[in-house]
């Protein structure tokens, strides 16, 4: 297995650990033995009006013990701990793309996962979401659901777990007058998942974000759980492994870059001017709120699609010095202050 492979791999069961499988995966229906609120960490949205036991992560208010005294100086009293800040789980997360002039509609494909528990007449008991390290899901519960010990003679019995339902729908987005307030446009099939559309106006050409076109507009889509929560088994309100994909009639407008000479204002650092001339074909088409984006690029370099990511990953080319000239390795060695003086060896 080459190094490549090793570091997909890697991320591959990064991403299976924190926040579950996508919908054409292999897994896509698991089988828990836990609930998924308490087994994934990240990647699902908890609804709007769920109640505070649901929307807080208790073990974000942890603190880290100090190291104790050093003893003999003035510092060997502790200060005041500060007072604990629970961390409240998403409801939304979205993104943000330039639209070319003429484009009104988007379509939006929006993914998720389901839990229902089966196995059993009654369900049991579950607590708050307080996300805890625990093994990997065993492939079994998805491979032989009917699984028993071998030579018991027992019949097969289902296991009990909380079984995954993969969903995705499509939505029509007819983009607002810019200026406006949102447009709220329900997902079919989701029992109260909404998509949320906000349009502004992009400054002329001629302002610091110069080389848009005349009549761009700056759209954000959010995804919003409305359901109506759950109190006893909050995670049947969850929405797991969320994904939001945008798809234009026409490729999106890159957003310039407000550095160096790529935003016209001229630079004098080597460096900046280098680094604009390695960059110069790398744009940025889409922002995430709340969650990362990562655009698709057609053979031709143009983008028509852009969707959210809970695990971002980038690939960075290896840099290796050049080979050094023995003229060079002389210099670099000379303690003289001006090694330039220095004469280069016969």
């Amino acid at each position: 297995m080459t190094s490549p492979e090793v570091r997909s791999e890697l991320v591959e069961a990064l991403k299976l650990d924190l926040v579950g499988p996508d919908n054409d995966h292999a897994f896509a229906h698991e089988l828990l033995p836990d609930a998924p609120s308490r087994w994934y960490l990240s990647g699902f949205l908890v609804p709007s009006e769920a109640p505070a036991d649901q929307k807080t992560d208790e073990t974000s208010s942890e603190e880290i013990d100090s190291g104790g005294n050093t003893g003999g100086t003035d510092d060997d009293t502790e200060p005041d701990r500060a007072a604990a800040r629970k961390s409240i789980l998403p409801s939304s997360m979205g993104l943000s793309v330039l639209v070319a002039p003429g484009v009104e509609t988007l379509n939006a494909a929006v993914a998720w996962g389901d839990y229902i528990y089966e196995g059993a007449e009654n369900e049991p008991a579950i607590s708050a979401p307080t996300p805890e390290p625990h093994p990997a899901a065993p492939d079994t519960l998805e491979e032989t659901p009917g699984d028993y010990k071998a030579g018991s003679g027992a019949p097969p019995k289902p296991l009990k777990g909380y079984r995954r339902h993969p969903k995705e729908e499509s939505v029509s987005i007819a983009l607002p007058a810019p200026g406006g307030k949102p447009n709220q446009f329900p997902v079919p099939n989701s029992g109260g998942l909404t998509l949320s559309v906000t349009v502004r106006a992009v400054p002329a050409a001629g302002h610091a974000s110069t080389r848009l076109p005349a009549g761009a507009r700056s759209v954000s889509v959010f995804l919003v759980n409305h359901r109506p929560p759950n109190k006893e088994r909050g995670y049947r309100a969850f929405a797991f492994q969320t994904c939001l994909k945008l798809i234009s009639p026409q490729p999106f407008t890159p957003r310039p870059d407000l550095r160096g000479t790529l935003s016209g204002a001229a630079t004098e650092e080597w460096d900046e001017q280098v680094a604009d001339l390695q960059f110069r074909d790398v744009f940025e088409y889409a922002v995430g709120h709340g969650v990362s984006a990562t655009a698709e690029h057609e053979p031709g370099g143009a983008c028509c699609v852009v969707k959210t990511t809970w695990i971002p990953t980038a690939e960075v080319e290896k840099v290796s010095p050049a080979p050094s000239r023995p003229h060079q390795e002389h210099r670099s060695r000379c303690p003289h202050p001006l090694r330039t003086l220095c004469p280069a060896p016969q």
